[in-house]
């Protein structure tokens, strides 16, 4: 999978994040995504797992397991190395 660039806000405007729910801090848990010029969305939580800069936070849904998956298979970010 080609990768796209990380959009700047400049190019985006930010949609609405709605929440999905609260971890057991109360901090909100939601899906950040920017709206792109051909009417779509890019989903920021899978391009930072993607990217290997975030994890799949499979507390709260399974939505990012594939893309943590790819992440790892091709080293990218964290995945460069050892995982602790």
């Amino acid at each position: 999978m080609c990768l796209p660039p990380f959009p700047t806000a400049a190019q985006h405007i930010p949609s609405i994040l709605p929440q999905r729910d609260r971890d057991q801090y109360g901090r909100i848990v939601a899906v950040c995504s920017l709206s792109q010029p051909d009417g779509s969305s890019l989903d920021l939580n899978e391009w930072m797992v993607l990217q290997g800069n975030a994890v799949a936070y499979t507390r709260f849904a399974d939505d990012y397991v594939a893309a943590e998956a790819e992440a790892r298979a091709a080293r990218r970010g964290l995945w460069q190395g050892e995982f602790l």
